[in-house]
C-alpha cells in the first residue's frame, strides 16, 4: 500500500462528522518475511451519534479497503470501551495483555513541572536539549531476538518524528525514550552477551539526572525484558493485544510481540 493511513468518516445529514476509523499500514517481520498489516488507530463517535452502529460499519468499510490494498491482517490494542465492539461485533482474536512497568525515582521533578508549566518547558527543553535532541536509529529488540513484530525501518523512524522522542546509550546501548512529565522507554537495542540488569539501572540514573520522577515500559508478556523489569519494577496488566486476518493468505499474527515504541502514539 502506499497509503500512509486507511479509514472512513461518516457525515450526518447536516454534514457534520459523526464518527471515524482509520488504520496504519505498517510493514512487520512475520516467520522472517515481510507482510503488510495495518496497525489500528483511535475510534471515534460523536455522542450524539453513538448506538447506531457506526463504529462497526467503518471499520467493515476499512477492513475491505485494507484487502483491496494488499493489506493481510489489521492488529491492536483496544481500550476497555471499544473492546466488546471488536471482540463480539468485528470477530478479532486476542491472545494476552501487554505489561506495564512503571517505577518512581527520586529526583528533583523538572520533567513533571515543564509538563504543567509551559513557561518551564522552555527553559527545560534548553538545559537538556543536547540530551533530547539526539535519534539514533537501531532495530527492534524483537526481530533482533527473533520473533515476529513490526519492522522498525528508517522511514518507520523518521514517521515517528511526529512526537518528540530520542534516543540515549547506556554503555554500547542505545535506549529510545520520550518524556511527557514521565521517562517512557519505546525500547532498547538488543545485543548479545549484554548485563541487561545493569542497562536497567542507568537507565533509572537517566531519569534522574533528566528530572524525570517515573519511568515506564510497555511490553508484550513474552518478551525478553521481562526478567529483568520484574526485579526493579511495579508489574500490572495493560491492554489487550487483538487481531483480524482480512486475506485468506495472512500468516498466524498471535506470535507477535511489541514494544512501546510500536505504539502509533509514541
Amino acid at each position: 500500500s502506499g497509503a500512509s493511513f486507511i479509514g472512513y468518516i461518516a457525515y450526518s445529514i447536516d454534514k457534520q462528522p459523526a464518527a471515524f476509523y482509520g488504520v496504519f499500514p505498517v510493514l512487520c517481520i512475520i516467520n522472517n518475511e515481510k507482510v503488510l498489516l495495518a496497525q489500528s488507530g483511535n475510534t471515534m463517535t460523536h455522542k450524539e451519534h453513538q448506538g447506531n452502529g457506526l463504529f462497526v460499519q467503518l471499520a467493515k468499510l476499512t477492513y475491505e479497503l485494507c484487502e483491496n490494498e494488499n493489506i493481510k491482517g489489521v492488529f491492536g490494542f483496544p481500550n476497555e470501551n471499544s473492546l466488546p465492539g471488536f471482540q463480539r461485533k468485528l470477530e478479532w482474536q486476542f491472545n494476552g495483555h501487554l505489561l506495564k512497568y512503571s517505577k518512581r525515582v527520586k529526583t528533583l521533578p523538572i520533567a513533571y513541572l515543564a509538563f504543567k508549566y509551559s513557561f518551564i518547558n522552555s527553559i527545560y527543553k534548553k538545559l537538556y536539549q543536547t540530551k533530547i535532541n539526539k535519534r539514533e536509529w537501531f532495530n527492534s529488540s524483537i526481530i533482533e531476538h527473533g520473533k515476529d513484530s513490526i519492522e522498525r525501518s528508517l522511514s518507520f523512524w523518521n514517521y515517528k518524528t511526529y512526537h518528540p522522542n530520542f534516543t540515549f546509550n547506556v554503555g554500547d546501548v542505545k535506549v529510545w525514550a520520550k518524556i511527557n512529565s514521565t521517562l517512557y522507554i519505546g525500547d532498547i537495542e538488543f545485543k548479545k552477551e549484554v548485563d541487561y540488569q545493569a542497562i536497567i539501572k542507568g537507565i533509572i540514573k537517566q531519569a534522574i539526572k533528566l528530572g524525570c520522577p517515573k519511568i515506564v515500559f510497555q511490553i508484550s508478556e513474552d518478551h525478553w525484558l521481562n526478567q529483568y523489569l520484574s526485579n526493579e519494577f511495579k508489574q500490572e496488566k495493560s491492554l489487550p493485544f487483538g487481531y483480524l486476518k482480512i486475506s485468506s493468505n495472512c500468516p498466524e499474527l498471535k506470535k507477535m510481540q511489541f514494544t512501546l515504541a510500536d505504539f502509533d502514539t509514541f
